[in-house]
């Protein structure tokens, strides 16, 4: 989850870097921006971030370029030059676009006598920009992860400073009509609802003692106050995972991730769980399709498919959304790109995908099934802060907790997708 949602890590990791001196005798070369975008209504603007004060250089590092040339491309095949720009410039602003249309972006560095150095591509879709409105809780704490339960009234969330302070990975709920707040489970691996009725699934993690863990897979029933475990293991191995677990559409399983053999490393696998004959079911086969995954997936409305990211390549391969039919075992790939794409969240008519994906900064983007046409429906600069995953509140509109970094706190907010 944390590679969707810390994108200051991401950019480091990318731009923190040294050059081999072999490659280069004269120990001469160029600084690069790092390029963010943000679009509006017929227009993009571009973000140019000195990756100076981040980054690791061979001594005595980068020299400055002489100017920038911004490229653009329509295709992201051929890219020309857009304009020269001042090797300082921190922002542009191109308008008369069309809306609706993807265009990508890059800089070279420019100076005489020294190689040219690229920056990275960011993806761009300009269009009326959504309307982002604070969802009405009466609430001064942080919500993490919040999930609505089907009719809204119950929200599962963690958070770091409820009453005075709180163990980040502490499950709580809310009773949004009395504003009650209780605690569920300490060391929680994220809730999700029954979309039936008001039954919560998470998994946890507790000592067994010594250096054994016990695994648990977890039900809780809102109208009972009350837990009840469906399965769980013993390991001393700290990689075991199980990850994600969610009803089925139909409120008769619970499916999630699980990795219970290391041996030959990390490899998640898809199982279900049938809550009325108590069986455990593998519905993947991920290692002989050389497919990896690590979290993220949601069902589809009719419970034959099921969207889910991973990547076949998993030191440099971004990860995509595929399809995933359990009845064949196939995966289809629905949405590729240079950019990693995760935590697919499924629209109620069946018809729409929301998505996380790192295309110029933080963005939600839009995912049309039926047309497969993407739209950008926020980024960070827009949010003023990084989202975390999307839930559908109805058709025509999400819910996302946003982490606000002006105070502090997670807050939820509610973004018109039409």
């Amino acid at each position: 989850m944390k590679k969707y949602l810390i994108v200051e890590l991401l950019l480091i990791s990318l731009f923190s870097c040294t050059l081999d001196s072999s490659e280069n005798p004269t120990n001469r070369y160029l600084w690069v921006p790092i390029l963010g975008s943000g679009m509006g209504d017929k227009t993009v603007t571009i973000y140019f971030t000195d990756p100076r004060p981040i980054a690791n250089y061979v001594a005595p590092g980068p020299e400055n370029p002489e100017y920038f040339n911004l490229l653009i491309s329509e295709d992201l095949v051929k890219f020309k030059i857009f304009q020269r720009l001042d090797a300082f410039t921190d922002s542009l602003k191109i308008t008369n676009l069309s809306n609706g249309k993807p265009y990508y972006f890059k800089v070279s560095a420019q100076k005489k006598n020294l190689d040219s150095v690229g920056s990275n591509t960011v993806m761009t879709i300009p269009s009326i920009m959504s309307k982002i409105e604070k969802y009405s809780l009466d609430v001064n704490f942080s919500m993490e992860n919040a999930k609505f339960s089907s009719d809204r009234r119950y929200v599962a969330f963690y958070s770091d400073d409820y009453n005075g302070g709180n163990n980040a990975r502490d499950l709580l709920l809310m009773d949004t009509a009395t504003n009650e707040v209780s605690t569920i489970a300490q060391d929680v691996n994220m809730g999700n609802w029954n979309p039936t009725k008001n039954t919560l699934v998470y998994g946890s993690s507790t000592s067994a003692g010594g250096n054994l863990s016990k695994y648990k897979l977890m039900v809780y029933e809102v109208e009972t106050k009350t837990s009840m475990e469906l399965f769980s293991m013993v390991s001393s191995n700290l990689l075991i995972g199980l990850v994600n677990p969610l009803f089925t559409p139909d409120g008769k399983h619970v499916s999630y991730l699980l990795n219970n053999d290391r041996s030959e490393g990390v490899r998640y696998e898809l199982w279900t769980y049938d809550l009325e004959t108590k069986e455990p079911l593998k519905i993947s086969n991920f290692e002989g399709d050389g497919f990896h995954t690590f979290g993220g997936y949601g069902w589809g409305t009719t419970g034959s498919e099921l969207y889910i990211q991973g990547n076949y390549d998993i030191q440099h391969g971004e990860d995509n959304i595929y399809k995933f039919e359990p009845d064949s075992k196939s995966l289809i790939p629905i949405i590729e790109s240079l950019w990693d794409n995760g935590w697919p969240s499924i629209s109620p008519n069946g018809t729409k995908i929301a998505f996380l994906s790192y295309r110029g900064g933080n963005p939600v983007w839009i995912y049309d099934l039926e047309t497969s046409k993407l739209r950008e429906l926020a980024k960070m600069t827009m949010l003023g802060g990084m989202p975390s995953l999307p839930q559908w509140a109805d058709g025509d509109h999400l819910l996302i907790p946003i982490y606000n970094k002006g105070i502090n706190r997670w807050e939820i907010n509610t973004i018109a997708v039409e």
